[in-house]
């Protein structure tokens, strides 16, 4: 006789009723687990720089859980923060929470859809990233349409909103007192805001470009990382290696070199803030793409090496949280210097 309580042991694959066979799982899918999973990635949405990895429960959620059980989560857990700040007075700081955990649950849905559509993970990467980067950019464009202000004074308003917070903060007048980076810095904030705006400015083109970016590579790549947790349950045709051996167009080298001439020509010859801030950007824009060259060469050289386990773990974090410049010069050297083909004889070698 079949026990009707087993279903809670079975997940639907991908294709939901169109394919009937269920995968075991080891342990019950309770709501308790799936509670669990977008606490931490509510957590984590708000723990500073650790918000990249904030997608990764929320994803392997979408993935067990499946949309409808995880959307509903999210919904209720925005509720219940949105709720509680108008509720209770001294919450009402917590409502910038839902904003942190609606931006994780974007980059979450979007990362479990690769898995689903059977994507390859590079060409999942281009189109999510350029699509969220566009819609950024529409929402951005809309914002300063209805504000009436021009950008600068935009992002001066911002500025001073963020000075006025600083002044307020408890035991602020005693930390300017005892000087240092961080008091001038704060300092310059609170004293000329408009100048700290006009700086954000210029380079936020290649701060969201580069973030955004980044966010959906991070999330793609912990994801594939853990895919023993949810490949049993999909037939995904794609590995790790395909999402890092990651390969800019060789022409994109030109554009490169065009906007690091940008920069010399802005500031010394022609003494224009523009072409310098243009070349800026177009470098950095640039750059996220040839990091992710050169750490597939890095993820290739600890597997030629023989490099695993905890170790290997320390060297992929210290490459894209601390290296990340030596790992972006590696990728542009590639276009000269056949990393790869050194690794395969260094292989040969050692079978030799």
């Amino acid at each position: 006789m079949t026990n009707h309580n087993d279903d809670n042991n079975y997940l639907k694959t991908s294709q939901g009723s169109e394919q009937k066979s269920k995968e075991k799982v080891f342990g019950q899918l309770t709501i308790g687990k799936l509670v669990f999973l977008a606490v931490i990635s509510l957590l984590l949405s708000v723990a500073g720089p650790l918000i990249v990895f904030a997608p990764i429960p929320l994803c392997i959620a979408f993935l067990l859980y499946g949309k409808g059980k995880t959307f509903g989560l999210i919904a209720a857990t925005i509720a219940v923060i949105v709720g509680a700040s108008f509720l209770v007075s001294s919450l009402e700081g917590t409502r910038m929470m839902s904003l942190y955990f609606v931006v994780t649950s974007i980059v979450a849905f979007l990362t479990a859809r690769v898995v689903w559509n059977k994507q390859n993970p590079v060409s999942a990467l281009l189109k999510n990233g350029f699509s969220v980067f566009t819609v950024l950019a529409l929402l951005f464009g809309l914002l300063v349409m209805l504000s009436g202000k021009t950008t600068v004074d935009m992002f001066t308003d911002t500025v001073v909103q963020v000075g006025d917070s600083l002044k307020a903060s408890k035991g602020f007048d005693n930390f300017l007192a005892e000087g240092g980076e961080q008091a001038e810095a704060m300092k310059f904030i609170i004293d000329k805001p408009k100048e700290v705006a006009i700086l954000v400015l210029r380079m936020t083109f290649a701060v969201t470009f580069v973030g955004t970016f980044f966010f959906l590579w991070i999330s793609q790549f912990m994801l594939m990382r853990n895919s023993l947790i949810w490949r049993q349950f999909y037939d995904y045709p794609y590995k790790m290696k395909d999402l890092v051996r990651f390969k800019v167009p060789e022409q994109f080298v030109y554009g490169l070199i065009l906007a690091m001439a940008l920069i010399p020509l802005g500031s010394f010859v022609f003494e224009s803030q523009l072409m310098e801030t243009i070349g800026w950007n177009i470098v950095y824009s640039l750059g996220i793409f040839y990091f992710f060259q050169g750490f597939g060469i890095v993820s290739d050289a600890l597997d030629t090496y023989g490099i695993f386990g905890f170790f290997r773990s320390i060297v992929v974090i210290l490459s894209i949280f601390m290296g990340y410049q030596a790992v972006t010069i590696l990728g542009i050297a590639d276009i000269w210097i056949d990393f790869r083909k050194f690794l395969k004889k260094k292989n040969k070698m050692k079978e030799i």
